[in-house]
């Protein structure tokens, strides 16, 4: 019996060690910040993000910088281009690898929901059915299935009775995986609302709120266990052993041009043609298909500290965009009172860069939603994507704080 049952955990410490050894190791890269001082820097950075295979953590954004992951092997031809063309750089990160050990889950113990580590996908969906169960204004509901057949929830959360006037605010995360703090900050917002709900009874007494905190299941459980910096979906592309579309280029509104790539590749691939990508179709066909009066619409993202209106296709501005401005300027100002987090507000094509098929510019374009934002959250490079622990809970805290404010503009309740 000693002996099965040593054998037994023989085996599962041998499956341990057989996927740590599976995940992709970043020992040696670097994240360089380029400097973006001219049109030159801004084209040169442009192209090289186009045309080759470089990973563009952000940018490159005209009069700011560009942040550029590189390789033990890219690194000597990134530098020598930089220097070629003039463009300043620094190091952000300078052993990705040792910054991605503080986010590692692998030995994560089972701990209850709490927003001090970053939970799996299963985990999370267990949460939310936990809440659905013991409190009646919480609902958990299918939208759909990703391509390795995960299942999309959504939930909804109301006190209120639910009808075709009633006002509805959309809240989505994690449509690129490697984004983890997005979902992190969606399950936030839901714990308030559910776990704190007196001190938000007139929001949800006037409002119905959707939240959806993995959009992109598959392509996060592969960031998880396989490698951190996958950011797309997971499905299979013809003619090519590269897998995935970027599912915020894959939407139909303004689909392809500025921002994406026909390089299947590419972590910008838009597809094929739109909504080929089942976690796109989803939140589409729910968001036409309910009975639902949709007046705000939230994409949370990271990083760089961005709130940012529609458009990403144009530099152009939308009809309503002071209106939307109004509102994220008291949002941007309610979330810095927090920590003292600082954001940039404005149209995504003016402060971040120009991008299509997005299910931000999708959202103003087809349903016409009235507020509509992608929130870049924390931090402004210094971990990027990989941000530790640590800075989960304030990242919560503040962005809920923006976010409390629009909802209370959609459900009519005063603000002090």
């Amino acid at each position: 019996m000693a002996a099965a049952a040593l054998g037994k955990i023989f085996l599962l410490a041998l499956a341990l060690v057989s996927v740590t050894a599976e995940r992709r190791s970043y020992n040696g890269y670097s994240v360089l910040r380029a400097k973006v001082d001219n049109l030159k820097h801004f084209k040169v950075l442009s192209t090289l993000r186009d045309e080759s295979n470089f990973d563009f953590w952000s940018g490159p954004l005209y009069g700011k910088y560009a942040d550029i992951m590189a390789s033990p092997e890219e690194y000597p031809e990134l530098t020598k281009l930089l220097n070629s063309h003039g463009i300043p750089f620094s190091f952000m990160i300078n052993n990705l690898e040792a910054v991605i050990s503080e986010t590692d889950t692998v030995a994560k113990t089972q701990a209850a929901m709490n927003w001090n580590e970053y939970f799996s996908t299963e985990e999370n969906y267990a949460w939310l059915e936990g809440l659905a169960q013991n409190n009646s204004n919480v609902q958990v509901l299918n939208i759909g299935n990703s391509t390795e057949n995960r299942v999309i929830k959504v939930v909804k959360i109301s006190s209120g009775p639910s009808n075709a006037t009633r006002p509805a605010l959309w809240i989505d995360g994690t449509i690129h995986a490697r984004e983890w703090i997005a979902t992190t900050t969606a399950t936030y917002a839901i714990n308030q609302l559910v776990n704190n709900a007196s001190a938000h009874r007139q929001i949800l007494d006037n409002l119905d709120i959707y939240i959806l905190p993995i959009v992109n299941p598959d392509g996060y459980e592969y960031s998880r266990t396989t490698d951190r910096l996958w950011r797309k979906t997971r499905s299979i592309l013809a003619n090519t052993t590269c897998r995935g579309v970027d599912a915020n280029r894959n939407f139909g509104y303004k689909w392809s041009g500025e921002g994406n790539t026909i390089n299947k590749c590419s972590l910008t691939h838009q597809g094929a043609a739109p909504f080929t990508e089942p976690e796109a179709q989803a939140v589409r066909d729910f968001i036409l298909g309910s009975n639902v009066n949709w007046q705000g619409f939230i994409t949370l993202h990271s990083y760089s500290q961005l709130w940012m209106t529609p458009w990403g296709y144009t530099k152009d501005l939308p009809s309503n965009y002071q209106e939307m401005m109004r509102v994220a300027n008291k949002s941007v100002a309610a979330l810095k009172a927090v920590h003292g987090t600082t954001y940039e507000a404005g149209s995504a094509a003016n402060i971040l860069y120009e991008s299509e098929g997005t299910s931000r510019d999708w959202a103003k374009g087809v349903p016409n939603i009235t507020y509509v934002y992608t929130i870049e959250l924390r931090d402004t490079g210094r971990y990027g994507f990989v941000l530790p622990p640590a800075q989960i809970l304030p990242t919560g805290q503040e962005t809920w704080a923006g976010i409390r404010v629009l909802a209370a503009e959609i459900a009519g309740v005063a603000q002090d």
